[in-house]
């Protein structure tokens, strides 16, 4: 558990938390297969296999169960920045229509399926045979979670409502009603909860970056981002926003065939607040929001989120002094 500060100064405070993750792909999850079949196209093969040109079999599956995804998604493949094919598919499997695809020529696939987003580089393999009729590669995929957001007050206990719950640090009275005890620098548990099992922001680093717009996006996982109400006052850091990356896995939650679970899909922190500067009977908004693909070094430059990023929940609550 870590524990974060943000200053309220003046009467002015909220915050904004934020995960992102990046869920991009390279190589070392996407894996050549070999087909049986025993027809194709008869080229000059070395002792390393066949030189030829194929269309491909995508099969794309579940990273933590390795079973079929039969999620809808959308796929396309990019040759450089040309588009050569694009499918949408809710099979788990894809046989490209075009037949274009050579031995040792290098394509950039892109998933869209829901809020995920996938981007997988890789390069033709040699033909196991002069015969067989398809390349066969296999995206081993995890699809973004079901989230939620939980706050605790300062004794750690009291659960705050979310958008009507307030905090008050000079009667320690959460919810308008609830005691659950007074500091002018109250400390409080953030939680974020994933429901979904076999899913996750999985923190996998192989690519960091997307371009979108022709803007290239540098992507961090699972990020914390703490601003005041539209104007960042944070201990120890200027600029439009405070940023604390989480650790990989965070919010994966993944379940055993025998119904435990490997990961819980469940992370909590702490943030605490400095009220001394409150002016006595103000209250101020406190605005959490959980993202994906965030990319935090234009959200510090810009004070608003890229074009990328997804909102997966937000969660409000008030302070007052």
């Amino acid at each position: 558990m870590t524990q974060h500060g943000a200053v309220i100064a003046g009467g002015l405070i909220a915050v904004i938390v934020a995960v992102s993750a990046t869920l991009f792909f390279g190589a070392s999850l996407l894996t050549p297969t070999t087909s049986t079949t025993t027809t194709g196209t008869s080229q000059t093969c070395t002792v390393g296999g066949c030189a030829l040109k194929l269309p491909i079999r995508f099969s794309f599956v579940n990273l933590y169960t390795n079973q079929p995804l039969t999620d809808l998604l959308t796929a396309t493949i990019y040759k450089g920045t040309l588009q050569v094919d694009s499918i949408t598919v809710s099979t788990g499997t894809w046989d490209t229509t075009k037949a274009d695809f050579q031995s040792g020529e290098s394509y950039s696939l892109y998933v869209v399926s829901g809020n995920s987003k996938y981007e997988f580089s890789f390069q033709v393999p040699l033909a196991q045979s002069a015969t067989q009729p398809r390349y066969s590669l296999t995206l081993k995929m995890a699809l973004i979670g079901s989230y939620s957001i939980g706050v605790l007050g300062p004794d750690g206990v009291t659960v705050i409502t979310p958008s009507t719950g307030n905090y008050n640090a000079t009667s320690g009275i959460c919810n308008g009603s609830t005691p659950c005890k007074a500091s002018t620098q109250p400390q409080f548990t953030v939680t974020i909860t994933n429901s979904a099992d076999n899913t996750g922001l999985t923190g996998t680093f192989t690519r960091t970056e997307i371009v979108q717009n022709g803007q290239p996006r540098k992507l961090v996982a699972n990020a914390i981002v703490v601003t005041t109400t539209g104007k960042a006052r944070v201990v120890g850091q200027t600029g439009t926003a405070y940023v604390l990356t989480l650790p990989d896995h965070a919010a994966d939650r993944t379940r055993n065939p025998d119904g435990t679970f490997n990961l819980q899909g469940k992370y909590s922190t702490t943030l605490t607040f400095d009220t001394t500067a409150m002016t006595q009977g103000s209250t101020e908004q406190i605005t959490i929001m959980y993202y994906a693909y965030l990319d935090t070094t234009y959200y510090q430059s810009n004070g608003v989120a890229n074009s990328e990023a997804v909102i997966l929940n937000s969660f409000q609550f008030q302070i007052s002094s």
